[in-house]
């Protein structure tokens, strides 16, 4: 079993990267952490939500996990120099596990206790 933190992000499949970001933060108040064209990540009343789109990231939910060691062997690195794996749920629903860097995002963290700053 993985050591799970907590919630880090949904991850919502969208045709167009900029519109998206857009409406939430003039819908929702949502802060830019990232955007480029094929995903963005903001943050919006305590939460995160990345942007990806289809045949680059695959729709998902993803948990914080303490260390790459939760990871096991075969994790990969995101560009933004997180360590993931993906796996399914029994439907076949899309979930990461995901480490970030020693400090990397500190503010996209959770406390000890497992609930999101």
């Amino acid at each position: 079993m993985k050591n799970v933190l907590c919630l880090d992000h949904v991850a919502l499949c969208v045709s167009d990267v900029s519109r998206s970001v857009e409406w939430y933060v003039s819908n929702a108040g949502a802060k830019v952490e990232y955007e480029d064209d094929t995903w963005a990540m903001v943050s919006v009343g305590g939460s995160k939500i990345a942007f990806v789109t289809e045949g680059h990231h695959p729709q998902h939910i993803a948990f914080k996990v303490s260390s790459t060691d939760d990871l096991g062997s075969g994790y990969k690195k995101h560009r933004d120099g997180s360590s993931y794996v993906y796996s399914e749920d029994p439907d076949g629903n899309t979930v990461e596990f995901i480490c970030w860097e020693e400090d990397e995002h500190d503010d996209w963290s959770c406390t000890q206790n497992g609930e999101q700053k």
